[in-house]
């Protein structure tokens, strides 16, 4: 999984920080922050994280999450509740 800004169907953005697994089941799971309120941390099973969803109430066909763009020094700042998905903060150029 790609780290960087997701947006959910519902229209809020996220940060994908990384991969763990569900220490119960050993299912893959994904790590991800909300970058709003309080950038609460949340972790969601891979395959649910990744579904294809058909919400006929929303009007919505498509991915849960769907990728938006690497997380950039620009973000940092923007949003410094945020963890950083890189090493000691060591953001690609």
């Amino acid at each position: 999984m790609q780290t960087g800004i997701y947006q959910h169907y519902k229209g809020k953005q996220y940060l994908v920080l990384g991969s763990a697994l569900l220490e119960d089941s050993l299912t893959p799971a994904i790590i991800y922050q909300a970058l709003y309120d309080e950038y609460t941390l949340w972790i969601r099973e891979e395959k649910l994280f990744e579904e294809h969803l058909t919400l006929p109430e929303y009007s919505y066909t498509g991915p849960r999450f769907r990728f938006i763009r690497t997380w950039t020094e620009e973000d940092a700042k923007k949003y410094p509740k945020a963890l950083s998905p890189f090493p000691l903060n060591e953001i690609p150029h």
